[in-house]
């Protein structure tokens, strides 16, 4: 049975390394988010060059972390900075959406606003 080596974020944010058997790599991510896990790097042990480009094919599986905490910082503090001018958080947040470089975290907060726009509020949105 093939051997991955993971870089796991808990449920109380702490992360964990390891090395685990798994049929495949499907496998070996399903149990990983079976246990609540938040994957940060899932790689067949061996040759990690390898491994890495192999995985970068697979379609359907995230392995980034998504926004760093830098990227959740600025968005807060654009946000309240344009909602205390007098925007409405739906056209904020369209805005900022549109100057976020981080791709995966441009995409989570177009889902915030089409969220909003659907009729849940702005806390049900973020969860």
């Amino acid at each position: 049975m093939p051997h991955f080596r993971f870089d796991i974020r808990q449920l109380n944010g702490q992360t964990q390394s390891g090395v685990m058997a798994a049929p495949d790599i499907n496998a070996a991510s399903q149990m990983l988010r079976g246990n609540g896990g938040q994957i940060l790097a899932l790689t067949p042990l061996g040759s990690a060059s390898a491994g890495n480009s192999w995985l970068q094919k697979l379609s359907g599986i995230n392995f980034s972390s998504g926004p760093s905490q830098k990227d959740v910082l600025t968005f807060t503090q654009q946000l309240a900075v344009m909602v205390k001018s007098g925007i409405n958080i739906r056209s904020a947040i369209e805005a900022i959406a549109e100057q976020i470089k981080n791709q995966k975290f441009r995409q989570i907060i177009t889902q915030v606003k089409n969220d909003v726009e659907g009729g849940k509020s702005f806390s049900e949105a973020l969860g």
